[in-house]
C-alpha cells in the first residue's frame, strides 16, 4: 500500500499530461482508470486528500467530486470518514458470469485479477465414499471410483473461495499426476478433452 503526498509520482506528472476537450471531471476519471489499469495506483493506495488533489487536477474541489463519486460508482475507489479515513484505492469487484462457463482463472483475468489455488487435498475414492448427490449426478456405479480436489482459491494472494470438485476416475485417469493448483477446466479440455459443458 502507498500513500501518495501529492509530490510523488504518478501524480507529480499531471501537469505534463494532455487534458484533451472533454470535461474536466471525465478526464480525472480516466486517468485514475488508466493508472489503476496499469498497476500504478493498486487496491489499498491511499490517494491525496481532496483538497491537494483539486490542486494537482487544476481544477476545482466540486470538479474533483464530480469525478470521484463516478469511480466511487464504478466501486474503483473508496472514500472512508475518520481519523484514518481518505480516498483509497478499493479492491476489484469480481463478478461470476452465470450464463456461460467460465474458469475461476478465466474470471480473475477479466477482473485484472491474479488467480491462484493451493490444494488442500487430492484423493482417489470409492463410489461408496461419494455423497448420492454427487455419485448420481456423476451416474457412478458402485464399483466406480472418483477424484475429490479440494483447493483454496486466490485472488491477488488472498483467500476468496473453497472449491470442492469431484470428478470420475474412468474418463479422468491419471488426474493426479498433473499440476492441480491452476484451472481444473483448462486440465479438464486441454489434457482429457473433456470440459465442462452444463450447469446447474
Amino acid at each position: 500500500m502507498a500513500v501518495f503526498d501529492g509530490d510523488r509520482s504518478p501524480f507529480s506528472e499531471l501537469a505534463d499530461e494532455p487534458r484533451g476537450a472533454g470535461p474536466a471531471h471525465t478526464w480525472i476519471e480516466g486517468w485514475i482508470e488508466r493508472h489503476v489499469a496499469d498497476g500504478t495506483l493498486t487496491p489499498g493506495d491511499r490517494l491525496p486528500a481532496e483538497e491537494d488533489l483539486a490542486r494537482l487536477f487544476a481544477v476545482s474541489r466540486m470538479t474533483l467530486r464530480q469525478a470521484l463519486g463516478a469511480l466511487e460508482d464504478k466501486m474503483l475507489i473508496v472514500r472512508r470518514r475518520g481519523r484514518f479515513g481518505g480516498t483509497f484505492i478499493r479492491e476489484p469487484r469480481i463478478e461470476h458470469d452465470l450464463n456461460q462457463l467460465p474458469s475461476f482463472t478465466q474470471q480473475m483475468h477479466r477482473a485484472v485479477v491474479r488467480p491462484g489455488g493451493v490444494v488442500v487435498s487430492a484423493e482417489l475414492v470409492s463410489a461408496a465414499a461419494v455423497p448420492a448427490v454427487v455419485r448420481i449426478g456423476l451416474a457412478l456405479s458402485p464399483r466406480a471410483r472418483a477424484y475429490r480436489i479440494v483447493k483454496v482459491r486466490l485472488a491477488n494472494d488472498e483467500p476468496v473461495g473453497l472449491e470442492d470438485t469431484w470428478l470420475p476416475a474412468s474418463i479422468f485417469r491419471g488426474l493426479l499426476s498433473h499440476d492441480l493448483t491452476g484451472s481444473l477446466y483448462s486440465l479438464m479440455g486441454r489434457t482429457y478433452a473433456a470440459g465442462p459443458a452444463v450447469a446447474h
